[in-house]
Protein backbone atom coordinates (compact mmCIF):
# COMPACT_ATOMS: atom_id res chain seq x y z
CA UNK A 1 0.00 0.00 0.00
CA UNK A 2 2.71 2.92 0.91
CA UNK A 3 4.39 1.82 -2.64
CA UNK A 4 1.39 2.71 -4.42
CA UNK A 5 0.93 5.81 -2.48
CA UNK A 6 4.35 6.54 -3.13
CA UNK A 7 4.08 5.88 -6.72
CA UNK A 8 0.75 7.68 -7.18
CA UNK A 9 2.57 10.82 -5.74
CA UNK A 10 5.16 10.55 -7.78
CA UNK A 11 2.93 10.69 -10.73
CA UNK A 12 1.14 13.13 -8.97
CA UNK A 13 4.17 15.49 -9.22
CA UNK A 14 5.49 15.23 -12.38
CA UNK A 15 1.89 16.28 -13.98
CA UNK A 16 2.08 19.09 -11.41
CA UNK A 17 5.33 20.03 -12.59
CA UNK A 18 4.47 19.02 -16.79
CA UNK A 19 1.62 21.51 -16.17
CA UNK A 20 3.67 24.17 -14.57
CA UNK A 21 6.53 24.23 -16.84
CA UNK A 22 3.79 24.13 -19.79
CA UNK A 23 1.99 27.26 -18.59
CA UNK A 24 5.40 29.10 -17.54
CA UNK A 25 6.37 28.31 -21.33
CA UNK A 26 3.08 29.52 -22.75
CA UNK A 27 2.95 32.64 -20.12
CA UNK A 28 6.45 33.49 -21.62
CA UNK A 29 5.26 33.15 -25.09
CA UNK A 30 2.42 35.30 -24.44
CA UNK A 31 3.86 37.88 -22.54
CA UNK A 32 6.59 38.21 -26.13
CA UNK A 33 4.06 38.52 -28.42
CA UNK A 34 1.83 40.20 -26.87
CA UNK A 35 2.80 42.34 -23.89
CA UNK A 36 0.83 40.43 -21.27
CA UNK A 37 0.32 37.20 -19.24
CA UNK A 38 -3.05 37.98 -18.02
CA UNK A 39 -5.45 35.34 -18.90
CA UNK A 40 -8.84 36.57 -18.69
CA UNK A 41 -7.08 40.34 -19.94
CA UNK A 42 -8.84 42.33 -16.86
CA UNK A 43 -5.75 43.94 -16.52
CA UNK A 44 -6.94 46.11 -19.53
CA UNK A 45 -10.31 47.49 -17.37
CA UNK A 46 -11.43 49.42 -14.50
CA UNK A 47 -14.81 49.08 -12.73
CA UNK A 48 -17.37 51.79 -13.45
CA UNK A 49 -20.36 51.66 -11.36
CA UNK A 50 -22.70 53.50 -14.43
CA UNK A 51 -21.36 51.23 -16.90
CA UNK A 52 -19.43 48.03 -15.52
CA UNK A 53 -16.54 48.24 -16.84
CA UNK A 54 -14.34 50.71 -18.92
CA UNK A 55 -10.80 50.80 -20.35
CA UNK A 56 -8.02 51.94 -18.19
CA UNK A 57 -6.64 55.15 -18.90
CA UNK A 58 -2.71 55.63 -19.97
CA UNK A 59 -2.95 51.78 -20.14
CA UNK A 60 0.03 50.05 -22.70
CA UNK A 61 0.53 46.64 -23.71
CA UNK A 62 3.35 46.45 -25.47
CA UNK A 63 4.70 42.90 -27.26
CA UNK A 64 6.56 41.59 -30.25
CA UNK A 65 3.63 41.35 -32.33
CA UNK A 66 1.14 44.11 -30.98
CA UNK A 67 0.89 47.23 -29.38
CA UNK A 68 -2.14 48.28 -27.88
CA UNK A 69 -2.63 52.03 -26.39
CA UNK A 70 -4.92 54.00 -24.41
CA UNK A 71 -5.21 57.36 -23.95
CA UNK A 72 -6.04 59.49 -21.02
CA UNK A 73 -9.51 59.60 -22.00
CA UNK A 74 -9.80 55.69 -21.79
CA UNK A 75 -9.94 55.25 -25.69
CA UNK A 76 -8.02 53.27 -27.74
CA UNK A 77 -5.91 55.16 -29.93
CA UNK A 78 -3.79 58.82 -29.78
CA UNK A 79 -4.39 61.49 -26.80
CA UNK A 80 -6.78 63.87 -27.85
CA UNK A 81 -8.58 66.82 -25.64
CA UNK A 82 -11.53 66.52 -23.49
CA UNK A 83 -13.01 69.32 -25.58
CA UNK A 84 -13.59 69.83 -29.59
CA UNK A 85 -10.87 71.81 -31.02
CA UNK A 86 -12.27 74.67 -33.26
CA UNK A 87 -12.51 73.51 -36.83
CA UNK A 88 -12.24 70.14 -36.25
CA UNK A 89 -14.78 67.15 -37.39
CA UNK A 90 -14.98 64.35 -34.69
CA UNK A 91 -16.33 60.75 -35.66
CA UNK A 92 -16.85 58.81 -32.70
CA UNK A 93 -16.88 55.13 -33.38
CA UNK A 94 -18.97 52.33 -31.01
CA UNK A 95 -18.56 49.03 -30.52
CA UNK A 96 -16.95 45.82 -29.34
CA UNK A 97 -13.66 43.97 -30.18
CA UNK A 98 -14.18 43.26 -33.83
CA UNK A 99 -13.78 47.35 -33.55
CA UNK A 100 -11.12 47.49 -30.54
CA UNK A 101 -9.30 44.85 -32.65
CA UNK A 102 -6.08 43.78 -30.15
CA UNK A 103 -4.26 42.03 -32.72
CA UNK A 104 -3.61 44.90 -35.20
CA UNK A 105 0.35 45.84 -35.21
CA UNK A 106 -0.93 48.75 -33.55
CA UNK A 107 -3.37 51.70 -33.57
CA UNK A 108 -2.50 52.93 -36.94
CA UNK A 109 -3.61 49.96 -38.49
CA UNK A 110 -7.04 50.26 -36.71
CA UNK A 111 -10.25 51.16 -39.29
CA UNK A 112 -10.88 53.78 -36.75
CA UNK A 113 -7.03 54.90 -38.36
CA UNK A 114 -7.83 54.24 -41.74
CA UNK A 115 -11.22 56.12 -41.32
CA UNK A 116 -9.86 59.37 -39.87
CA UNK A 117 -6.87 59.18 -42.79
CA UNK A 118 -9.91 58.66 -45.70
CA UNK A 119 -12.00 61.43 -43.92
CA UNK A 120 -9.18 64.07 -44.19
CA UNK A 121 -8.21 63.19 -47.80
CA UNK A 122 -11.92 63.32 -48.90
CA UNK A 123 -13.12 66.34 -46.67
CA UNK A 124 -9.84 68.80 -46.97
CA UNK A 125 -10.12 69.54 -43.18
CA UNK A 126 -9.45 68.41 -39.80
CA UNK A 127 -10.52 64.99 -38.57
CA UNK A 128 -10.53 62.93 -35.47
CA UNK A 129 -11.88 59.41 -35.10
CA UNK A 130 -11.83 58.35 -31.70
CA UNK A 131 -12.19 54.06 -31.39
CA UNK A 132 -14.72 53.49 -28.28
CA UNK A 133 -14.55 50.15 -28.90
CA UNK A 134 -14.29 47.92 -25.92
CA UNK A 135 -13.65 43.91 -25.94
CA UNK A 136 -16.91 42.09 -24.09
CA UNK A 137 -19.32 45.24 -24.95
CA UNK A 138 -22.72 44.68 -25.85
CA UNK A 139 -25.04 47.46 -27.28
CA UNK A 140 -26.38 47.76 -23.84
CA UNK A 141 -22.61 48.70 -22.62
CA UNK A 142 -21.74 50.82 -26.03
CA UNK A 143 -25.41 52.43 -25.25
CA UNK A 144 -24.44 53.70 -21.47
CA UNK A 145 -20.78 54.26 -22.81
CA UNK A 146 -22.27 56.86 -25.05
CA UNK A 147 -24.56 58.05 -22.56
CA UNK A 148 -21.55 59.06 -19.90
CA UNK A 149 -18.72 59.34 -21.30
CA UNK A 150 -18.42 59.95 -25.02
CA UNK A 151 -21.56 62.33 -25.30
CA UNK A 152 -19.42 65.08 -23.92
CA UNK A 153 -16.52 65.06 -26.47
CA UNK A 154 -19.27 66.79 -28.71
CA UNK A 155 -18.65 64.25 -31.71
CA UNK A 156 -20.44 65.50 -35.18
CA UNK A 157 -21.09 61.80 -36.40
CA UNK A 158 -21.07 58.58 -34.31
CA UNK A 159 -20.65 54.95 -36.15
CA UNK A 160 -22.36 52.04 -34.68
CA UNK A 161 -20.41 48.79 -35.26
CA UNK A 162 -21.93 46.40 -32.40
CA UNK A 163 -23.09 43.34 -33.39
CA UNK A 164 -21.46 40.21 -32.59
CA UNK A 165 -21.56 40.02 -28.86
CA UNK A 166 -24.88 40.43 -28.78
CA UNK A 167 -25.39 38.17 -31.33
CA UNK A 168 -23.04 35.36 -29.41
CA UNK A 169 -25.25 36.44 -26.20
CA UNK A 170 -28.76 35.62 -28.11
CA UNK A 171 -27.37 32.46 -29.59
CA UNK A 172 -25.77 30.98 -26.24
CA UNK A 173 -28.94 32.08 -24.47
CA UNK A 174 -31.17 30.32 -27.17
CA UNK A 175 -29.17 27.00 -27.11
CA UNK A 176 -29.76 26.96 -23.56
CA UNK A 177 -32.81 27.15 -23.65
CA UNK A 178 -35.44 28.61 -20.91
CA UNK A 179 -33.20 27.55 -17.87
CA UNK A 180 -30.19 28.57 -19.44
CA UNK A 181 -30.59 32.36 -17.70
CA UNK A 182 -30.94 30.87 -14.32
CA UNK A 183 -28.35 28.63 -14.39
CA UNK A 184 -25.52 31.41 -15.88
CA UNK A 185 -26.41 33.70 -12.91
CA UNK A 186 -23.27 34.06 -10.13
CA UNK A 187 -24.24 32.22 -7.58
CA UNK A 188 -26.93 30.35 -8.40
CA UNK A 189 -26.48 26.68 -9.19
CA UNK A 190 -23.02 26.60 -9.41
CA UNK A 191 -21.73 23.18 -8.53
CA UNK A 192 -18.44 22.89 -7.11
CA UNK A 193 -17.35 21.23 -10.83
CA UNK A 194 -18.53 24.55 -12.23
CA UNK A 195 -16.44 26.84 -10.02
CA UNK A 196 -13.21 25.20 -10.79
CA UNK A 197 -13.99 25.12 -14.32
CA UNK A 198 -14.71 29.17 -13.99
CA UNK A 199 -10.80 29.39 -11.58
CA UNK A 200 -9.02 26.90 -14.17
CA UNK A 201 -10.72 29.59 -16.91
CA UNK A 202 -9.43 32.97 -15.43
CA UNK A 203 -6.06 30.97 -14.42
CA UNK A 204 -4.91 28.66 -17.27
CA UNK A 205 -3.86 30.04 -20.30
CA UNK A 206 -2.12 26.72 -21.61
CA UNK A 207 -6.09 24.81 -21.09
CA UNK A 208 -6.99 28.14 -23.56
CA UNK A 209 -4.12 26.86 -26.26
CA UNK A 210 -4.62 23.37 -25.90
CA UNK A 211 -8.39 23.63 -26.38
CA UNK A 212 -8.61 25.98 -29.24
CA UNK A 213 -6.18 23.88 -30.53
CA UNK A 214 -7.27 19.97 -30.14
CA UNK A 215 -10.91 20.52 -29.72
CA UNK A 216 -12.05 20.52 -32.52
CA UNK A 217 -9.80 17.45 -33.90
CA UNK A 218 -11.24 14.98 -30.90
CA UNK A 219 -14.94 16.02 -30.93
CA UNK A 220 -16.57 17.60 -34.29
CA UNK A 221 -17.87 20.87 -33.08
CA UNK A 222 -21.55 22.80 -34.36
CA UNK A 223 -23.32 19.23 -35.22
CA UNK A 224 -25.36 16.69 -34.27
CA UNK A 225 -29.27 16.32 -32.96
CA UNK A 226 -28.52 18.91 -29.78
CA UNK A 227 -27.50 21.72 -31.78
CA UNK A 228 -29.92 24.74 -32.62
CA UNK A 229 -30.95 24.81 -35.86
CA UNK A 230 -33.21 27.53 -35.81
CA UNK A 231 -33.84 31.16 -33.72
CA UNK A 232 -36.74 32.53 -31.58
CA UNK A 233 -38.91 35.21 -33.44
CA UNK A 234 -37.84 37.91 -30.67
CA UNK A 235 -34.15 36.74 -30.71
CA UNK A 236 -33.44 40.76 -31.57
CA UNK A 237 -35.75 42.52 -30.08
CA UNK A 238 -33.53 43.50 -27.00
CA UNK A 239 -30.93 44.45 -29.61
CA UNK A 240 -32.89 46.52 -31.63
CA UNK A 241 -34.89 48.07 -28.75
CA UNK A 242 -31.39 49.36 -27.43
CA UNK A 243 -29.80 50.37 -30.47
CA UNK A 244 -32.80 52.56 -31.24
CA UNK A 245 -32.25 53.69 -28.21
CA UNK A 246 -28.84 54.74 -28.73
CA UNK A 247 -30.02 56.42 -32.02
CA UNK A 248 -32.06 58.35 -30.29
CA UNK A 249 -29.60 59.83 -28.10
CA UNK A 250 -26.97 61.11 -30.70
CA UNK A 251 -29.38 62.62 -33.12
CA UNK A 252 -30.76 64.41 -29.86
CA UNK A 253 -27.14 65.76 -29.22
CA UNK A 254 -26.90 66.60 -33.12
CA UNK A 255 -25.00 64.11 -34.38
CA UNK A 256 -25.52 62.21 -37.39
CA UNK A 257 -25.51 58.43 -36.81
CA UNK A 258 -24.25 55.69 -39.22
CA UNK A 259 -25.10 52.22 -38.37
CA UNK A 260 -22.61 49.33 -39.60
CA UNK A 261 -23.75 45.19 -40.07
CA UNK A 262 -21.13 42.80 -39.46
CA UNK A 263 -19.08 41.13 -41.71
CA UNK A 264 -17.65 37.69 -40.99
CA UNK A 265 -14.64 35.64 -42.77
CA UNK A 266 -17.15 32.27 -43.76
CA UNK A 267 -19.78 32.37 -46.29
CA UNK A 268 -22.16 29.41 -47.97
CA UNK A 269 -20.67 30.23 -51.11
CA UNK A 270 -17.05 28.04 -49.86
CA UNK A 271 -16.92 24.61 -49.55
CA UNK A 272 -18.84 23.16 -46.46
CA UNK A 273 -15.38 22.37 -44.39
CA UNK A 274 -13.83 25.80 -45.25
CA UNK A 275 -17.14 27.45 -43.44
CA UNK A 276 -17.00 24.92 -40.68
CA UNK A 277 -13.17 25.56 -40.25
CA UNK A 278 -13.25 29.41 -40.79
CA UNK A 279 -16.10 29.52 -38.02
CA UNK A 280 -14.81 27.10 -35.24
CA UNK A 281 -13.90 29.83 -32.95
CA UNK A 282 -17.44 30.29 -32.47
CA UNK A 283 -18.86 26.91 -31.70
CA UNK A 284 -15.78 26.72 -29.24
CA UNK A 285 -18.49 29.12 -27.47
CA UNK A 286 -21.28 28.01 -28.87
CA UNK A 287 -20.88 24.35 -28.85
CA UNK A 288 -24.44 23.46 -29.27
CA UNK A 289 -25.42 25.71 -32.04
CA UNK A 290 -24.99 24.42 -35.91
CA UNK A 291 -23.72 26.46 -38.86
CA UNK A 292 -27.06 27.08 -40.12
CA UNK A 293 -28.15 29.00 -37.01
CA UNK A 294 -24.85 30.93 -37.10
CA UNK A 295 -25.66 31.99 -40.44
CA UNK A 296 -29.14 32.63 -39.76
CA UNK A 297 -28.26 34.97 -36.69
CA UNK A 298 -25.75 37.37 -38.58
CA UNK A 299 -28.89 37.31 -41.24
CA UNK A 300 -31.12 38.12 -38.43
CA UNK A 301 -29.01 40.96 -36.31
CA UNK A 302 -27.86 42.13 -40.09
CA UNK A 303 -31.76 42.83 -41.07
CA UNK A 304 -31.98 44.33 -37.19
CA UNK A 305 -29.36 47.26 -38.32
CA UNK A 306 -31.28 47.35 -41.55
CA UNK A 307 -34.22 48.39 -40.06
CA UNK A 308 -33.02 50.24 -37.36
CA UNK A 309 -31.13 52.53 -39.68
CA UNK A 310 -34.41 52.75 -41.90
CA UNK A 311 -36.89 53.45 -39.30
CA UNK A 312 -34.74 55.84 -37.69
CA UNK A 313 -33.18 57.92 -40.92
CA UNK A 314 -29.66 56.70 -39.89
CA UNK A 315 -27.09 56.13 -42.71
CA UNK A 316 -26.54 51.90 -43.01
CA UNK A 317 -22.99 51.33 -44.02
CA UNK A 318 -23.40 47.26 -45.39
CA UNK A 319 -20.29 46.06 -44.49
CA UNK A 320 -21.64 42.92 -44.72
CA UNK A 321 -22.07 43.23 -48.01
CA UNK A 322 -19.19 45.13 -48.90
CA UNK A 323 -16.47 43.83 -47.58
CA UNK A 324 -16.00 39.75 -49.15
CA UNK A 325 -15.40 36.72 -47.32
CA UNK A 326 -11.38 36.68 -48.09
CA UNK A 327 -9.97 34.40 -44.99
CA UNK A 328 -6.86 36.90 -46.48
CA UNK A 329 -9.30 40.18 -44.66
CA UNK A 330 -9.70 38.35 -41.27
CA UNK A 331 -7.82 37.04 -38.50
CA UNK A 332 -10.52 35.05 -36.96
CA UNK A 333 -14.44 34.33 -38.01
CA UNK A 334 -14.70 38.43 -36.96
CA UNK A 335 -11.53 40.20 -36.32
CA UNK A 336 -10.15 42.05 -39.13
CA UNK A 337 -6.60 41.42 -40.18
CA UNK A 338 -4.60 44.76 -40.92
CA UNK A 339 -5.71 44.27 -44.71
CA UNK A 340 -9.31 43.91 -43.80
CA UNK A 341 -8.88 46.93 -41.48
CA UNK A 342 -8.03 48.84 -44.21
CA UNK A 343 -10.31 47.90 -46.62
CA UNK A 344 -13.30 48.53 -43.98
CA UNK A 345 -11.65 52.15 -43.27
CA UNK A 346 -11.70 53.28 -46.98
CA UNK A 347 -15.15 51.47 -47.57
CA UNK A 348 -16.76 53.15 -44.30
CA UNK A 349 -14.89 57.21 -45.89
CA UNK A 350 -16.49 57.01 -48.98
CA UNK A 351 -19.85 56.52 -47.78
CA UNK A 352 -19.45 58.72 -44.67
CA UNK A 353 -17.89 61.30 -46.87
CA UNK A 354 -21.03 60.74 -49.68
CA UNK A 355 -24.08 60.65 -47.23
CA UNK A 356 -23.03 63.81 -44.99
CA UNK A 357 -20.76 66.18 -47.08
CA UNK A 358 -21.79 64.93 -50.31
CA UNK A 359 -18.35 64.36 -51.62
CA UNK A 360 -16.94 61.30 -53.68
CA UNK A 361 -13.46 60.01 -54.23
CA UNK A 362 -14.03 61.25 -57.65
CA UNK A 363 -14.51 64.78 -56.51
CA UNK A 364 -10.95 64.62 -54.87
CA UNK A 365 -9.38 63.25 -57.84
Amino acid sequence: MRWWHYKSLRVVLFLALFMLAGETAVRVRAYLRFGSVDVAGEEMYVADPLIGKTLRPNFILRGGVTEVRINSLGFRGPEITLDKPPGVCRVLCLGDSVLFSGGVPNDSYLLTARLENHLRTLLGREVQVINAGVPGYSIESSAKLYEHRCRRLSPDVVVVCQVVNDLTGALGRAAAGPQGGKAGRPGLGLTVGLRLAEWRDKNFLIYHLVRKNLTTRLSPLGTGAKCLETLPLEVTDPYEAELTRLVGLARRDGCQVALCTAWKAFSPAQPRQQQHELATPFFLILPNVSLPALYEGFDRFNAAVRGVAQAQGALLVDLAELIPPDPQLFSDPTHLSAAGHALAGELLAEQLALSFWGVSPHDVQ
